[in-house]
């Protein structure tokens, strides 16, 4: 005899009436299958050989999770402030812009774990080569199209590249060591910069496209903010500059 409240024997349930009104037979039924279908996941999940495909999965669902999670509030709040045109404008910028982003990051991920797979199956071994090839085709495929979000994307990475070299150069000796601190100049002279009515980057190249500071670097905030009508001489400039992405 089966305790109280608890699930009936499977043999109960071939008798008509034991599944009473609560169909307590049809869920006890239903949580088996979903207790083996969780085993049946779990089992498939723990073999080695299905790891790199799951990873690459993972990958491609991290990407395009988090690419969301970074450009839907930016685009909200950029959109509302910055941009004119209707509700409907603005919410279908929103989205596309969260769109694009997310499906970048989801397509490089997805090709840079695929090609590590690969390469390491081919190899039979993992090297550092590996994954300069992989990011680099993933590179290419994915963020080559020179758009606003690809261009926010690039110019994040190559500052934050930049920045990273800088003090390696100092860690490796290939730098003096500064006496002081130089990150307060740097930061000093960053929105100078920004600020300055007309910044020539590149001396001497000739005609260059004028295009208002403000528009390309509403994502810093302050050009905006203090109404500067900012205008920056370059001979190519994208179309959006600064980003947040990986």
């Amino acid at each position: 005899m089966r305790a109280s409240g608890g699930a009936p024997p499977p043999e109960a349930c071939a008798l008509p009436a034991a599944a009473g009104p609560g169909g307590r037979c049809a869920m006890a039924g239903s949580g088996d299958a979903l207790r083996a279908l969780l085993r049946a996941a779990n089992a498939l999940l723990q073999q080695r050989r299905y790891r790199a495909a799951l990873a690459v999965l993972k990958g491609f669902r991290n990407g395009a999770v988090y690419g969301a999670k970074i450009r839907a509030p930016h685009a909200l709040v950029m959109t509302f402030l910055f941009k004119s045109g209707s509700l409907r404008e603005k919410l279908k910028s929103i989205a596309k812009a969260t769109y694009i982003h997310s499906r970048n990051l989801a397509y490089f991920v997805f090709t840079y774990k695929g090609l590590m797979a690969l390469q390491s199956q081919l190899q039979g071994k993992k090297i550092p080569f590996h994954s300069f090839f992989a990011a680099c085709i993933g590179g290419w495929l994915v963020f080559g199209e020179n758009n606003p979000i690809n261009s926010q994307i690039i110019m994040y990475l190559l500052s934050r590249i930049l920045f990273g070299l800088s003090r390696l150069a100092v860690e490796k000796g290939y730098v003096p060591q500064p006496k002081q601190d130089p990150f307060p100049l740097v930061a000093a002279l960053e929105p100078a910069a920004v600020l300055e009515d007309k910044l020539q980057l590149i001396p001497g190249a000739g005609p260059v496209q004028q295009q208002p500071l403000a528009e390309h670097l509403r994502t810093v905030g302050f050009p905006a903010a203090l109404g500067q009508d900012v205008k920056l001489q370059v001979t190519a400039f994208p179309r959006e500059v600064i980003g947040t992405v990986l």
